[in-house]
């Protein structure tokens, strides 16, 4: 049933020369009681984000009871490095009750468009209008989930991750676009608190800041072209990603490493020789190719569809229990997420 249709246009009848307009039917929802209709309403809204704004719409009374949903997870389009005319009111929602976001905003996106290329840049790109970190860490105390950009980690724009004034403690970091060569800085008190770090579309070669308390790593990886031949081809797997992984599986609370792996798909076989040419023998990590509409690898390739929800991790906890660390596209279709 939708819960936002509540009524509807009703025809008009002719009756003894007047138009009589036949009198809508109570609601569904008249008889139950208000609790009820509450966690009816509650669980809706949780089931997208779609269905809690359109639940929104529908009254001031069921607004208040959705908002919570709503402002659970925050996402703001920070524009482009190569555009400054950025929107005034896109950290509007700041000014709301700071009772109400510190009990409700959990999670929090900043998505920045990607500008041309360096090559066809006619000037400095513009530093990320990212928000003033005192205001975001006294406004959004409890924040679990921090969702960044790349061009976050790069100057001008990383003077917001290494600001003194950014006590935010999140637990999950995503960093979504090309990291670079290498990512975050020591200075970056943040990642003391992460404990699950994912790379949407890249990984780096080198982390370089301290990661003590990591226990889940995901990043999508493209492996070296088949033309430059098998040989080189493992010589190049190897020297590329294993400085990273090994300092990744060297934390002392590491439990799962997910590699998607991009490309052509590969099937477990294809995977598990890929794994031997990088020397990862380690079973804490799952080798991944292929996805699935709307999951981490789905959502990677474009802007559409990534609204903060995070990484769904409870799949490959259960590969690695059974035993399971090459999964290829078939058999991840098959995985309840």
């Amino acid at each position: 049933m939708n819960l936002c249709v509540w009524a509807s246009f009703l025809p008009v009848y002719l009756r003894r020369n007047r138009l009589v307009a036949p009198q809508p039917s109570a609601s569904p929802f008249a008889c139950l009681p208000v609790e009820l209709v509450h966690a009816i309403i509650s669980h809706a809204a949780h089931s997208s984000p779609s269905a809690a704004f359109h639940l929104s719409l529908v009254s001031r009374a069921m607004r208040k009871w959705v908002e919570p949903v709503l402002y659970a997870a925050v996402v703001i389009n920070l524009g482009s490095t190569s555009n400054t005319r950025i929107r005034r009111d896109q950290y509007a929602f700041l000014q709301k009750d700071p009772v109400f976001l510190s009990a409700h905003v959990r999670s929090l996106t900043l998505t920045a468009a990607p500008g041309p290329p360096a090559s066809e840049q006619k000037h400095t790109p513009f530093p990320l209008a990212l928000p003033p970190p005192a205001h975001l860490s006294r406004t959004l105390p409890n924040i679990t989930a921090l969702h960044l950009p790349a061009s976050a980690l790069h100057a001008p724009s990383d003077s917001f991750l290494r600001s003194p004034d950014l006590t935010l403690a999140p637990r999950e970091l995503t960093i979504r676009g090309d990291p670079g060569y290498a990512a975050f800085h020591w200075e970056m008190r943040l990642l003391a608190t992460v404990e699950r770090l994912v790379f949407w579309d890249n990984c780096p070669r080198h982390l370089m800041g301290a990661v003590p308390g990591l226990t889940h790593f995901a990043c999508t990886w493209t492996p070296p072209p088949a033309s430059i031949g098998a040989a080189n081809a493992a010589n190049a797997v190897a020297r590329d990603q294993l400085p990273l992984l090994r300092t990744i599986l060297d934390l002392p609370r590491m439990r799962v490493l997910v590699v998607h792996v991009r490309g052509e798909l590969l099937t477990a076989k294809e995977l598990q020789r890929l794994a031997a040419e990088m020397h990862i023998a380690d079973t804490r990590v799952v080798f991944v190719s292929g996805s699935r509409p709307g999951d981490f690898m789905g959502r990677s390739g474009g802007g559409e569809g990534y609204g903060g929800e995070g990484y769904e991790w409870v799949w490959a906890e259960e590969a690695l229990k059974r035993g399971t660390r090459f999964v290829d596209a078939c058999a991840l279709a098959k995985m309840e997420l």
